[in-house]
C-alpha cells in the first residue's frame, strides 16, 4: 500500500509538472511540441494507471495467498487436535477388545468367576466415538472449498471430515454404542463393586485433580461381578451380545486406524503446501 501511495503521488507530481509544460507551450504558440508533451503525458498517466492497477492485483493476491496459508494452519492445527483423540481412542478400544477376550477365555476354561476379571468385564461393555475439531473445516466448507486450491489436499479434507469421521463419532457411526447395547443386560445380571478408596470417601470435588477426576469417571478401579456366574457363563443371550459387541468393536477399530493414516497423510499433504504452524 505504501508503494502504490508513493506512485499516486508521483503520478500527480508528474501530471502537474505536464500541465505546467503545456501551459508554458501554449504560451509561446509553440502547437507542435505541445501536442507531443500531451501525447506523452496520455501515455505517461496511462502507464501510471497500469502500475497502480497490478500493484493493487499484486495486493490483492497477496491477501488472498496469506488467507489461503492460515486457512491451511488452522486445518492442520484441528486435525492434530483430532489425530490425538484418535489416537487416544484407538488404544482404548484395542484394550477394550483384549479385556472381552480375557472374559471369553475365563468362561470356556474355568468354573469360577476370578474377581481379577472384573475390570475386564466393565471394559468390555464400554465404548468410545471420535469428538472432532472441525471449526476450519465448517468454515472452509461454507466458503465453498474455494480458499483450498490444492485439489489433492481438498479432496483428502473431505474425505476425513464426510467419510472416515463421519463413521466414529457417536450420533453418525456405522456401529452402534456398545455401553448402551449391554445396558440393561447388565442391570439385570451384574453388580458393580468399587475397589477405590478415594471414591468411598465422598470426596471434595474441588480438591481433586484431573486425574483423579478421569480414573473415577472411567470407574478404573471398579468392577462388574456376575450375580450367577454359573448363569451367566452359559447364558446364550450374553453370547450374542458378546459376539455382535465383539465384531462392532473389530470394525470400529479398524475404522479408527483408517482415520489414523488419513488424517496423518493429509498432514503430510499440507506441511508439503505451505502450511507454517
Amino acid at each position: 500500500m505504501r508503494l502504490k501511495a508513493l506512485l499516486d503521488k508521483t503520478n500527480n507530481q508528474m501530471i502537474k509538472l505536464f500541465r505546467e509544460i503545456r501551459y508554458d507551450l501554449m504560451e509561446k504558440n509553440k502547437t507542435g511540441k505541445y501536442f507531443k508533451y500531451a501525447i506523452g503525458e496520455i501515455v505517461l498517466v496511462v502507464i501510471g494507471i497500469l502500475i497502480a492497477l497490478s500493484i493493487n492485483n499484486w495486493n490483492e493476491d497477496r491477501k488472498d495467498s496469506e488467507m489461503k496459508n492460515n486457512a491451511l494452519d488452522e486445518l492442520k492445527h484441528d486435525l492434530t487436535k483430532s489425530l490425538e483423540d484418535i489416537e487416544q481412542n484407538l488404544g482404548n478400544q484395542k484394550d477394550f477388545l483384549e479385556s472381552a477376550w480375557r472374559i471369553k477365555k475365563h468362561l470356556v476354561t474355568s468354573s469360577v468367576f476370578a474377581d481379577s476379571l472384573g475390570n475386564d468385564l466393565l471394559r468390555m461393555t464400554r465404548d468410545e466415538f471420535l469428538i472432532p475439531v472441525s471449526k476450519t473445516y465448517s468454515a472452509i466448507k461454507s466458503a465453498g472449498f474455494k480458499i483450498i486450491t490444492n485439489d489433492s489436499i481438498r479432496m483428502e479434507t473431505n474425505r476425513v471430515y464426510e467419510v472416515l469421521f463421519s463413521r466414529i463419532i457417536k450420533v453418525t457411526s456405522h456401529e452402534p454404542d456398545i455401553e448402551a447395547y449391554f445396558t440393561e443386560y447388565i442391570q439385570q445380571n451384574f453388580s458393580i463393586i468399587s475397589t477405590d478408596t478415594l471414591y468411598q470417601s465422598s470426596p471434595d470435588i474441588e480438591t481433586l485433580t484431573t486425574r483423579e477426576l478421569w480414573s473415577l469417571g472411567n470407574g478404573f478401579n471398579s468392577k462388574y461381578i456376575p450375580i450367577d456366574y454359573n448363569h451367566f457363563r452359559t447364558d446364550p443371550e450374553f453370547s450374542i451380545l458378546y459376539d455382535k459387541s465383539t465384531r462392532w468393536r473389530m470394525k470400529k477399530i479398524m475404522r479408527y486406524k483408517l482415520a489414523r493414516d488419513a488424517v496423518k497423510n493429509l498432514i503430510r499433504l499440507i506441511e508439503e503446501n505451505g502450511a507454517t504452524k
